[in-house]
């Protein structure tokens, strides 16, 4: 009888560090996500910059065509 409460305990103790473990993976999955959204902007934002850099340069070369 002993040894039966001392496996439900330890069995327990499973369950509650298999839910801690998901919770941490759940956590982790919303992070990773995260990181993605704002690489994504940071991206987006880089493009616009790039852009911005080219017509720059455009518009610096034209008088020099002209």
């Amino acid at each position: 009888m002993e040894k039966l409460e001392k496996l439900e305990a330890g069995q327990e103790k499973l369950k509650a560090g298999q839910k801690e473990i998901q919770a941490n993976l759940d956590r982790l999955e919303i992070d990773v996500l995260s990181l993605r959204m704002d690489n994504k902007s940071i991206h987006r934002k880089l493009d616009v910059i790039a852009s911005a850099g080219v017509v720059v340069q455009e518009e610096i070369a034209m008088p020099k065509a002209q």
